[in-house]
């Protein structure tokens, strides 16, 4: 909500949060097109529905995982080092990942440590980090049992 009303304060006329829900970003476009009328200039007001690319889907959820481990390295290195600016920016990283495989959670969670690191609350992105990388085990271990199943 946030993000959106920086947006929309900064003159934009909507925000979509990366995600990896289509449908979203269907409506969102759907919904300008309908305030719009974009017809004339050869837009179509009812394109198909975007088709989802199974493999590449595939092919990032199992770059993230191979890159857990080091993910969490960097993250418990960074703060044993107190080094916020390095924690801020695995953090983005990570939240950006976390939303675009759906992982809500771990989103917050990196979230939660990317605004302590910016307020350079050591304490807190401690804190916040443990929790980090516990949602970040589970996951992993989550991804690892669905790729062993399939």
């Amino acid at each position: 909500e946030r993000a959106e009303a920086r947006c929309r304060e900064a003159g934009m006329n909507g925000h979509v949060q990366k995600s990896s829900d289509s449908e979203i970003l269907v409506t969102t476009i759907r919904s300008w097109l309908d305030s719009d009328p974009v017809t004339e200039s050869g837009f179509d007001p009812d394109p198909p529905e975007p088709a989802v690319d199974q493999a590449f889907f595939d092919t990032f959820i199992d770059g993230f995982a191979a890159e857990v481990p080091a993910t969490i390295t960097a993250l418990n290195e960074a703060v044993a080092a107190g080094q916020l600016d390095q924690l801020q920016q695995i953090s983005h990283k990570l939240k950006g990942s976390a939303d675009m495989i759906g992982s809500q959670k771990l989103s917050d969670r990196a979230s939660a440590v990317e605004q302590a690191a910016l307020t350079r609350d050591l304490g807190s992105a401690c804190n916040t980090t443990k929790e980090l990388v516990a949602t970040l085990e589970d996951l992993a271990g989550a991804l690892s049992e669905t790729n062993v199943a399939t």
